[in-house]
This record gives C-alpha cells, structure tokens and sequence, in this order.
C-alpha cells in the first residue's frame, strides 16, 4: 500500500513540475487567453444586463437622477462631486456607459497592484488574474457601474503597496483620497498610525485640506459644511425583503423571521455592537502583530493587518452593505495567499491554504442563488431553524461567509505572529 502511495505521489509531482514547465513556456498566451476570456463575459453582462438596464444603480442615481441629488453639497465625498463637475461640463462624453466601462479599466489596475504586491509566480500570476478578472461581485460591479467602490479600492490597494515598500508619506497621501471618495476607508488609519510619521500627517491634512477647498469653492459652500455633509452618514432601516440590503442589520432580520415593519432594535443594536467589536479586536489584533517579534518581515506584518482591515469592510457597512461592497474581499484572498506562500509552519500553511481555497469558493459562487434566483420574500416569518432548506440558504449571505473570513483572519494572525512556535490545530 505504502508503494503504491508513493508511486502516485511521485506521479502527481512529475504531472505538477511538467504543468508548470508548460505555464512557463506558454504564460503570454494563457494570459492572453484568460483576459480575453474576461473581457468577452463583460462584454456579455453589457449586453445582456447592464445595457438593457442602462447600468442602473446608485452611481446612476447620483451622476444623472436630480431625484438624488441636485448637485448642489457633498454627496459621498469630494471624489464623487468631481466626477459630477465632468456629468456637467462634458455631458455627451461622460455618459453613464463611459462610467460604466471605466469600471473595467479600475478592476483591471486592482489586478495589476495585487499581482505587483505579492509578486506571484507565473501560475499564480495567471490564477489571479482568473480568479480576479472572472470575480462575481466585479461583474456586479460593472453592470452597475459601482464606480466610487472601486475607485476606494484601486486607493487602498496603492496604499498597501506603498506601506509594503516603505513609502508612507504617499500611502498617507493615498488613504486620504480614498476617505474622500467616501468615508468608509477612515477605518485604515490605525494601521497607518502603526507607521506613523510628521510628514506623512503633514502631507494627509494638506491633501486634505486643498481637496476641501478645491470642492468647497467649486460648490459656493463652506468647507465646515462640507465636513459636516461628507461624515453625515445616512442610516437605513433593514430590508428583509430586499436583496440590495446585505448588511448585518438585514441579515439578522431575515435569520429571525422579521418582516417589513417590525420593530428592529434589537437587530440594529446586535448588528452595531458586533461590528464594534469586531472592530476593537482588529485595534487590539494591530497593536499585538506590529509589536510582535515572531515575524521579522515588514511587508508580511503590513500584508495580514492590510487584509484584515480590507475584509471588515462590508461589516461595518451595518445596514448600507449592498452586492457590490463585498467586492473588497476579492484582494483579501490574494492576500492571504501571499502571506501563506511565506509561512514557515508547513502543517499550518497547508491547512489553511485548503480554507483558503473552500472560503473563496464560497465567497464567490454560493451567495448566488439567493442573489440572482431566490427571492428574500420567501425568508418572511421564517426564523432560522424552523425549515431546513430555508436555514441552510440563510448561511449562504454573503455577510455570514464575510464573518467566517474574518474569523480565519484572527485565528491565523494568532497563530503566526503572536503564539511562540505554536499553530491553530484545524482538523481538515
């Protein structure tokens, strides 16, 4: 048995090294091949969704619907109003549709910051760029034209290239563009406290400040007011039967059967006090992994605390999560990737490359029948465990599975940078 075992060991080596032997000889074209690929799906979710549709969404709503907004203040934040100065002065060249493909060139530089980041090899070049450039939550995202999200992460995705490589004054300069393109990414600046430097503050509150004015006079407001529109975070009650509301809030209405109507204190409480937590723990999690000595390797410290903050985005979205916030886990998986092709703990690297794979097998493909098929009506009055089938669709939201990512962030930054010559035993 023992033989044999080794004879097909051996087998599935020699098939591996003459697989990637052929990635190296033909990568150009597999490459091509695979953006190609990519290119021809969005060109049918265009056709095919995003055209009939007329990409419509909140960019849409924004950009082109005085319904929305007039113009006049700060709607998300000054990246936003500048992008409705060119609605305005140039209206037949920025169209929705130019908005709209622009998506793809953003995704695309997403691609291309991750890849220059973690510097893969060749394979794993081409399984980023597939597993990126054919990611679900990105098709979403162009055939709604979710143009100020990804504009965020292209930004935070420059950010941790630069605090990889030591440049922190441009990853301060950076992190505060993309709190101006909406206020989420505020949520970073702990981790850049970490590399905190005079100039580096010095160059965020002048950028700051000189985009403030900028908006401020082009807008005939006061940059105080200003302010105050773009921190004025709306808060929306939970929609139980909406599949635009993928927020904790929302999530935690249909698990316990809550209809339209319903009182939802106790979800938005539950939801909002664990979000804070979570975030506390992330606050406590950056103080520990930075202070730790077990890993000597600045970019692999910055890598895992970047991902982490990167994947409790939607969370702290509460109530306002919708189909294309989960988009920012995408990278979160490059990420985890990178850091376990340097994980010394052979034993631990191997198990949670396998929930690395599970995870983003699920992430990208299982929330999809309740997304695309299911309709959240069919959840109303029934709590979690009164039908099997109903339960087990209800694990299936996207934010369950962004919890259980976060939860194997944790545990794995606990068991390489701060537990001594120890791993988290995850029976696999």
């Amino acid at each position: 048995m023992n033989d044999l075992f080794i004879k097909v060991r051996v087998s599935v080596n020699a098939w591996l090294g003459g697989f990637h032997r052929r990635i190296d000889e033909n990568f150009s074209r597999s490459l091509g091949l695979i953006i190609t690929l990519s290119l021809s799906c969005y060109l049918a979710i265009y056709h095919f969704f995003a055209a009939p549709r007329g990409f419509a969404g909140d960019f849409y709503a924004v950009m082109f619907d005085p319904a929305w907004w007039d113009g006049t203040g700060v709607f998300y934040g000054p990246i936003v109003v500048f992008e409705r100065w060119l609605v305005n002065a140039f209206p037949t060249l920025f169209t929705i549709e130019f908005f709209g493909f622009f998506t793809i060139v953003l995704i695309g530089l997403s691609i291309f910051i991750c890849i220059k980041v973690t510097h893969p090899d060749r394979t794993l070049t081409l399984i980023y760029v597939a597993m990126l450039g054919m990611n679900t939550y990105f098709f979403y995202s162009f055939s709604v034209a979710a143009n100020p999200e990804l504009i965020e992460l292209v930004f935070l995705l420059m950010m941790w290239w630069g605090l990889s490589t030591k440049h922190f004054r441009f990853s301060w300069f950076i992190l505060t563009c993309a709190i101006l393109t909406k206020l989420v990414p505020i949520i970073f600046v702990p981790l850049l406290i970490a590399f905190f430097s005079w100039t580096a503050l010095l160059t965020a509150v002048m950028t700051g400040f000189v985009i403030l004015v900028i908006v401020s006079l082009g807008q005939k407001q006061s940059i105080f007011l200003s302010i105050s529109q773009i921190v004025d975070t709306k808060s929306t009650v939970p929609q139980p039967t909406s599949e635009q509301f993928l927020g904790l809030s929302s999530a935690l209405a249909r698990f316990f059967g809550l209809e339209p109507g319903s009182d939802f204190t106790l979800v938005n409480n539950v939801a909002l006090y664990c979000s804070l937590m979570i975030y506390l723990v992330i606050l406590v999690l950056t103080v520990l992994v930075y202070k730790s000595k077990k890993e000597p390797l600045l970019q692999i410290k910055v890598s895992y605390l970047f991902i982490v903050y990167l994947s409790i985005i939607p969370v702290l979205h509460l109530n306002a999560a919708h189909r294309h916030t989960f988009l920012f886990l995408a990278p979160v998986f490059v990420g985890l990737g990178y850091i376990l092709k340097s994980d010394r703990d052979a034993s631990r690297s191997k198990k949670f490359r396998k929930i690395l794979v599970v995870g983003f097998v699920m992430y990208s493909f299982l929330p999809i029948y309740i997304l695309d098929f299911y309709n959240f009506d069919n959840f109303l009055g029934v709590n979690f465990g009164e039908n099997l089938i109903k339960s087990l669709l209800y694990l299936t939201e996207p934010i369950w599975l962004n919890i259980a990512l976060i939860t194997t962030l944790i545990l794995y930054g606990k068991s390489r940078f701060l537990v001594p010559n120890s791993f988290v035993n995850l029976e696999i």
